[in-house]
């Protein structure tokens, strides 16, 4: 921890605390340790088997540590900017709050995302918006590969993602996401201030896509590999008898609301080819067919998600958009 009361009860920054006196915690007031290195960020700790709601929230590593410190430093006396401030109301405690409504958490190692989850609906709950902020990604050439975690940290609504690295200080936005298969996304790479955070970002509008042929057979070539006789993708294109004929044009189109979705748009489509050539397809179907990925705010109506994706589908195949789509290699 970052902050830390005097002898007059006063809160202090551990960077300005003096090694000479005795600082308690704010929550549970038992006496805390000073740690200061030239290789450390200088912060609190609480003794060993000390038990307190501060202590045993979050084992905060010094890259944690180090990032607080800085968008802390670099706000502060610019904005009304808290650290490590307790919300009674959900029991939490949050790295940063700018402006009483702003909510600044790192992440950097894996937790449930069912308790990141939770934890953005708490901070909803008290009408507060929350920025969750990454370690560094695998980024080159504009693809992205993410875990599942690194994932639910995107923005939905916005198609941004957040990365910092405390040791070159650099702050990254990721923007116009979108997602390619279950790990693998394309994106544009902004360096951005501190600042930036407090602004609205303007969404910009996502184009239709189109997996060109290489990447479409590099897709089948991965089922393959898999060598499961039951590969969703490979049973639908054999039981549509087109495993192995040339590929249908209005196969491997990604549309927006594919960031959406963890099944992949090759198999997606080819389950609604061959529901519509059986004429057997219900939405209901669809939408239980449909595997759906989870990020940080779930606020969104999967239905209503699905119903989109079906009709931007529909109408690129009726306008015949397909040929002015954007080819993904």
């Amino acid at each position: 921890m970052l902050i830390g009361l005097n002898q007059n009860s006063e809160l202090i920054y551990a960077q300005h605390a003096k090694s000479q006196e005795i600082y308690k915690c704010p929550e549970c007031l038992s006496e805390l340790i000073l740690k200061k290195g030239k290789h450390m960020v200088t912060h609190f700790a609480h003794k060993a088997n000390s038990y307190c709601m501060r202590n045993s929230y979050k084992k905060e590593s010094l890259m944690h540590l180090a990032s607080k410190h800085h968008i802390y430093s670099h706000l502060n006396n610019k904005v009304t900017i808290d650290m490590e401030y307790y919300l009674p109301e959900i029991d939490q405690i949050p790295d940063i709050i700018i402006n009483r409504n702003l909510i600044v958490e790192f992440q950097y190692s894996s937790i449930s995302l069912d308790l990141l989850m939770d934890r953005t609906e708490g901070f909803k709950a008290l009408n507060m918006k929350v920025i969750w902020i990454g370690k560094d990604i695998d980024y080159r050439n504009g693809i992205m590969h993410l875990s599942y975690f690194e994932a639910a940290l995107i923005n939905h609504c916005e198609r941004t993602l957040i990365t910092y690295n405390p040791n070159n200080q650099m702050l990254i936005r990721y923007e116009r996401i979108q997602s390619l298969d279950k790990h693998t996304f394309i994106g544009f790479k902004k360096e951005i201030k501190w600042e930036d955070l407090l602004n609205s970002y303007h969404v910009q509008d996502v184009p239709n896509l189109y997996l060109s042929d290489r990447a479409y057979d590099n897709y089948l070539s991965k089922c393959r590999k898999s060598r499961n006789v039951l590969e969703p993708t490979l049973s639908l294109l054999y039981n549509a008898r087109l495993i192995h004929k040339k590929r249908l044009q209005i196969i491997g189109v990604i549309v927006p609301e594919q960031i959406y979705f963890l099944t992949h748009c090759i198999t997606w489509q080819s389950y609604l080819f061959y529901e519509m050539e059986k004429r057997t397809f219900t939405f209901e179907k669809f939408y239980n067919f449909i595997e759906f990925r989870t990020f940080h705010d779930y606020s969104f109506s999967k239905k209503e998600i699905l119903l989109k994706a079906l009709n931007s589908y529909i109408s690129i195949i009726h306008q015949k958009a397909i040929s002015r789509a954007n080819l993904i290699i």
